[in-house]
């Protein structure tokens, strides 16, 4: 069986999609096998992975005859994986050489389901790196079970949301993956709720092995519907009435996992420029009233008074302050590395 799987969405990906590849055949271990899945680019992507491919049996070429978007093309390549362990890398990303190697050995000599590593943003003409995340802020245990780590994954500021910076046993992700809830942007939230939900056992390694860089690896030709827009939401709301947390804590961290999805879809409105915001307002007002937030409410504390109170113009003035701090921290980084 071939060790590790490492998969790699690509949609439109022509200017970056080499030095992604290049990051996986250059790691320190070498059993392992590369799936690029072609999300139907209507550039030179796929010729690119076709001529390194000739070049490294270890690449493999998957191409959609159709834009399926992000997460359909990363279940695309899950599908055809012969790996133990899985490694998400978005096209317009790297990983540094030593990554694979040390997630492997780590999650092989603790026999772990998941290991998470840090992740810096990184610059890719000024070759400038600034930490993201660094594992051993957060983790105080060596291993955990997941469940454990639910608040931290819904309600710590900086925890990581994404996918591609934790190791996955296959297992695991088909255990929890499924098609339908792939299709439209927040799948990364979704699954790791569902994967956290699990009583998988998670480590992490003192390593930032994983170069993020802005930009999406693949893409959904977008809608300007309002309802389009909602459905972040409306899915996580669903996702986290599925679940059953046994205890106060996890039920206080879905709880505030309800809430940041609510927000996070308003503020998503308030940028819109095809959105209607009397529809917008419309909507937190029915929302509010729901018999959803009757099972929320009393597991949320006193900071988040205005969803406690139903009231739809503070909650609205609380997306407002989440997408202007939401913009002076992107404008903070674009200085800090201009």
């Amino acid at each position: 069986m071939i060790p590790i799987s490492i998969i790699i969405p690509a949609y439109n990906e022509e200017k970056s999609i080499a030095r992604a590849i290049k990051s996986a055949t250059a790691q320190s271990l070498k059993n392992i096998e590369i799936i690029v899945v072609n999300d139907a680019s209507p550039d030179k992507t796929a010729e690119i992975v076709k001529q390194i491919a000739s070049t490294d049996n270890r690449v493999k070429l998957i191409s959609h005859n159709k834009n399926m978007g992000l997460n359909q093309s990363r279940l695309t390549g899950l599908s055809i994986a012969q790996g133990e362990y899985i490694q998400f890398l978005d096209a317009d990303d790297s990983l540094e050489k030593n990554a694979i190697e040390q997630l492997y050995s780590h999650a092989k000599s603790h026999n772990l389901d998941m290991v998470m590593m840090g992740s810096q943003h990184y610059h890719k003409y000024l070759k400038f790196k600034i930490t993201i995340f660094y594992p051993d802020k957060y983790f105080k245990k060596t291993i955990y079970n997941s469940i454990e780590l639910m608040p931290n994954l819904l309600c710590k500021l900086g925890f990581p949301l994404s996918l591609w910076d934790k190791f996955y046993r296959k297992e695991l992700l088909n255990s929890v993956w499924t098609t339908a809830e792939h299709e439209f942007y927040g799948e990364d939230m979704l699954t790791n709720i569902r994967i956290f939900n699990t009583d998988a056992s998670l480590g992490w390694i003192d390593y930032i092995g994983y170069n993020w860089t802005t930009g999406g690896a693949s893409k959904k030709s977008a809608t300007d519907t309002w309802e389009d827009d909602k459905k972040l939401y409306n899915r996580c709301r669903s996702v986290l009435e599925e679940i059953n947390a046994s205890t106060a804590e996890n039920l206080h961290a879905l709880a505030c996992g309800a809430v940041n999805s609510f927000i996070y879809s308003i503020s998503q409105q308030l940028v819109n420029p095809f959105a209607s915001k009397r529809k917008c307002k419309e909507w937190i007002k029915t929302e509010l009233q729901s018999d959803f937030w009757d099972n929320v409410i009393p597991f949320l504390g006193s900071s988040h008074i205005a969803i406690c109170n139903r009231d739809a113009d503070s909650t609205l003035e609380i997306a407002r302050h989440h997408l202007n701090a939401h913009r002076l921290s992107f404008l903070a980084l674009k200085l800090l590395i201009s």
